[in-house]
């Protein structure tokens, strides 16, 4: 068959690959526990009293890659599948890494017994199998996978505008820049917070901190000081309420494919 006979004119829209990324009690994992049937791989203790599905704390890469072939293969009902959180799961791959790479003499215990960040590159083809796995599930399962990251600040050496600080996911950085261009949106949630001067301003003895607004906000542009971006034309930023917080987000994307879907 020639390629002009396999062009594809209808559009099909699979369920998004989605990133949140805040700090520790901001309310990752509540956001995501509002998801539509959701469950669980818990990869750290952070779940406090919520009541959701979840499958056993992995021990290890093995048990990851079975909860996904898991869902993929099983009748369920779940519509979402969530990772709590990436980063505690990190370990899980460096572990594995060095475990399929010890062999005679050759004993890794760490990650960086491989020397000069060579065991981060071997830990790349684990990371693009959990990626492939999460991405079976959204397109054969229609699942919504949902990734949870705590984050960090990181100095990014640009050669235009010399270094800067940013928040990112707290993971390596080539697990990080995976994650980021497999993800349809990769969200910054945070508690707003606003500059505030206080002390003597006529003396110019002032003092910059911060205050907090009360709005927790999902970002969703790279403006700079934080990581953040999506693929369906979202605004720069939705406030995230307490009552059933995905709503939020869900809506503002719902906006935009059913117009796709109809002209299909």
């Amino acid at each position: 068959m020639s390629m002009l006979a396999r062009v594809q004119t209808e559009t099909k829209i699979d369920p998004p690959r989605i990133v949140v990324h805040g700090a520790g009690g901001v309310g990752k994992t509540t956001f995501a526990a509002s998801m539509h049937k959701p469950i669980f791989l818990p990869c750290e203790d952070g779940m406090g009293i919520l009541q959701v599905a979840k499958f056993p704390r992995p021990s290890d890469y093995a048990e990851v890659a079975d909860a996904i072939e898991d869902l993929l293969k099983a009748d369920h009902e779940y519509r979402s599948f969530v990772i709590d959180t990436v980063d505690y799961l990190e370990p899980l791959i460096w572990a594995e890494t060095c475990r399929a790479h010890s062999s005679g003499k050759n004993k890794y215990e760490h990650i960086e017994d491989f020397g000069y960040g060579k065991g981060y590159l071997y830990a790349v083809p684990y990371w693009t199998e959990f990626l492939q796995g999460l991405d079976a599930l959204r397109r054969e399962r229609a699942m919504t996978v949902c990734v949870l990251c705590h984050n960090t600040v990181t100095e990014i050496k640009d050669p235009n505008l010399g270094p800067y600080h940013k928040i990112e996911p707290k993971i390596e950085k080539r697990a990080n820049a995976l994650l980021y261009e497999w993800s349809d949106i990769c969200g910054y949630l945070e508690t707003e917070r606003v500059a505030v001067d206080t002390g003597n301003a006529q003396a110019k003895k002032t003092i910059r901190t911060a205050a907090v607004t009360g709005r927790r906000v999902l970002h969703l542009e790279d403006q700079g000081s934080f990581r953040a971006k999506n693929r369906y034309g979202l605004p720069p930023e939705i406030e995230i309420p307490l009552e059933n917080p995905f709503e939020a987000l869900r809506s503002e994307v719902l906006k935009r494919i059913q117009p796709a879907k109809k002209d299909a």
